[in-house]
């Protein structure tokens, strides 16, 4: 009888909304291309990375319904010895139309960890575009300091921070992960090419000097 009762809740639970679905994945993407999982920049520079939700596995829920809000959190971690504050402390995130209400909350400092509320009208869902499976939520602007790698990372918030058009129920998704390299500025390259060349100018002019000298 036990047996019998845990397997029709394990039943009731797999079947309730607002559980994982691999139909839906947040991803990284940039000009207008979603599922990039590496970028790269340049130290000083800025770096616009756009943010999706994609259908998979020839789901169509998105064409069909559109979406109604989607709310995730989005974090920057460091690694190669970099600290948080190294990157985006002066960056900007900028929504698509069709999310009048919408909110960004900074969890941490310096834009490392965000809460992304893209809320649109229950009456005028957000859609693809013509010929895509993916919804664009936004773009996050980067503003480079530190040279080294960086991990990129969007969740969900909760079980009922992503729903579609016609409902209120909430759904699934995949996480989305990336990386970011930083490299250090073209200058920087130039000064090093220029410091080694002189560096073998003088060694070349004191070989040539001992052997005049013989």
């Amino acid at each position: 009888m036990k047996l019998r009762f845990l397997g029709a809740l394990a039943l009731m639970i797999a079947v309730l909304p607002g559980f994982a679905n691999a139909a839906y994945v947040l991803q990284f993407g940039q000009g207008g291309v979603a599922g990039i999982t590496d970028f790269q920049a340049s130290v000083g520079s800025t770096i616009d990375i756009e943010l999706y939700l994609t259908q998979t596995e020839g789901d169509t829920d998105l064409t069909d319904d559109g979406i109604w809000t989607m709310a995730f959190d989005f974090r920057i971690d460091g690694a190669g010895g970099l600290t948080h504050e190294s990157i985006a402390d002066e960056s900007t995130y900028v929504f698509p139309a069709g999310f009048p209400d919408n909110r960004v909350t900074t969890l941490s400092n310096n834009f490392q960890d965000l809460q992304v509320d893209a809320n649109g009208d229950f009456s005028n869902p957000v859609f693809p575009e013509a010929g895509s499976n993916s919804i664009f939520l936004g773009t996050a602007s980067l503003l480079v300091n530190g040279q080294g790698v960086y991990n990129l990372e969007i969740e969900q918030l909760s079980d009922l921070s992503f729903t579609l058009g016609d409902s209120i129920n909430g759904l699934g998704t995949d996480p989305g992960a990336a990386t970011l390299t930083a490299v250090p500025e073209p200058g920087s390259f130039a000064v090093l090419g220029l410091c080694a060349g002189s560096g073998a100018f003088v060694r070349w002019r004191r070989r040539r000097q001992a052997a005049s000298a013989v």
